[in-house]
């Protein structure tokens, strides 16, 4: 599973990240930083909004990360460690901060392995001329709180399918990075279907999610929300801490 998330905090002020080259030829590699963060569209799928410039009062660290080096060329078979250096105003309120790393590769037809240093997961991407992997460096100054609202909680059966839709926003001061389980429970209320997806909330979202209905199975169903602090891709000495939020909801 890929490192998705690097951490950094106003004591190291750095984080770094290995960069593997396991194809048969170099790779020329650039590091830029960029502020961005997942948003939903109307149909509630999860992208990532790349901002050129973030707004004024944004939690944006990007202008004050520098990569060392950024720009280098990686042999087969060789691994390059980039040092991400942070250095925002004495003055920058506590909480949570971030910036997109965004790693591009150019060379001929390769692997790229990225690896943070930090955890022992890695990501693996197919390069082809012109590659770009986006990961996250997350910047924690102070006390840092995780907390998370769902409202709006709904659930419609539309053929042999369960669409439920939320708005998922966070109450804390740092990023929301749970997971979120839904439980499809007939009648009886046992659990007739899961769906597990990570959750990572930025400012608020409002994901739509599809749950199958077991072939055979009666209603009338509920499902149940539950977000946690279990995303296996985050090492635990990184999570903060949050109470799970629980609602449920009967399906229509």
């Amino acid at each position: 599973m890929a490192p998705t998330v690097i951490f950094a905090n106003s004591r190291t002020r750095s984080a770094t990240m290995d960069l593997i080259n396991t194809s048969a030829g170099p790779s020329e590699i650039t590091v830029e930083t960029q502020f961005g963060y997942p948003v939903t569209d109307s149909a509630g799928g999860i992208s990532v909004l790349l901002v050129d410039t973030a707004d004024a009062g944004a939690p944006s660290i990007a202008k004050y990360v520098v990569a060392y080096p950024r720009k280098v060329t990686v042999a087969a078979g060789a691994k390059q460690t980039i040092r991400l250096l942070v250095n925002p105003p004495a003055t920058l309120p506590d909480g949570e901060y971030w910036s997109r790393i965004i790693i591009t590769s150019r060379g001929g037809p390769s692997r790229l392995s990225a690896r943070s240093t930090t955890d022992t997961n890695a990501i693996q991407v197919g390069v082809t001329l012109v590659v770009r992997t986006v990961t996250t460096l997350l910047y924690r100054k102070g006390v840092v709180t995780a907390a998370v609202t769902a409202s709006g909680l709904s659930a419609d059966q539309v053929g042999d399918s369960v669409i439920v839709r939320a708005r998922i926003a966070r109450a804390g001061t740092g990023v929301f990075l749970g997971m979120a389980h839904l439980e499809l429970m007939d009648d009886a209320g046992r659990v007739i279907a899961l769906l597990e997806r990570q959750l990572p909330v930025y400012y608020p979202l409002a994901p739509r999610y599809s749950l199958a209905v077991p072939q055979g199975a009666r209603g009338p169903y509920s499902v149940r929300l539950r977000l946690a602090n279990d995303r296996d891709d985050i090492p635990m000495k990184d999570r903060l801490p949050f109470a799970p939020v629980i609602e449920t909801v009967k399906v229509k």
